[in-house]
């Protein structure tokens, strides 16, 4: 059985994206539990209800850069916050290199995806 769970990171922002605001360096992950049909097809498929949650917590907040709402299984969609003081869903992007990814070399020498401020990719 898995349960909920909400976890406080403060390394994932500087490590998996670039040009993150600044001041704002946790990400509040909220993962879910339950049938991820369920979820994917409410909660999770509702970008503007995901970004008035995630703009709330972020409001109140005010080290949290990113909410991520996550299923255990499927992935998740963050809520960012901006530099013109709004919260918004990070936009989907492919894996491969392109306008919004780049590798950089990882502390332990392996090199790491970052993805520009905005946009993630989740399986």
């Amino acid at each position: 059985m898995v349960y909920p769970a909400v976890t406080l990171d403060s390394t994932s922002i500087g490590k998996y994206y670039y040009g993150a605001p600044p001041g704002r360096p946790q990400q509040l992950d909220i993962n879910l539990s339950g049938d991820s049909d369920k979820l994917y097809q409410g909660l999770l498929s509702s970008p503007v209800y995901l970004s008035s949650l995630g703009a709330r917590i972020i409001e109140a907040c005010p080290d949290i850069g990113v909410v991520s709402f996550n299923h255990w299984h499927e992935g998740g969609v963050p809520v960012g916050f901006f530099p013109d003081a709004t919260a918004r869903t990070f936009q989907w992007v492919d894996l491969g290199e392109g306008p919004h990814t780049r590798q950089v070399p990882g502390e332990d020498g392996m090199n790491v995806m970052q993805f520009e401020w905005g946009y993630y990719f989740s399986p």
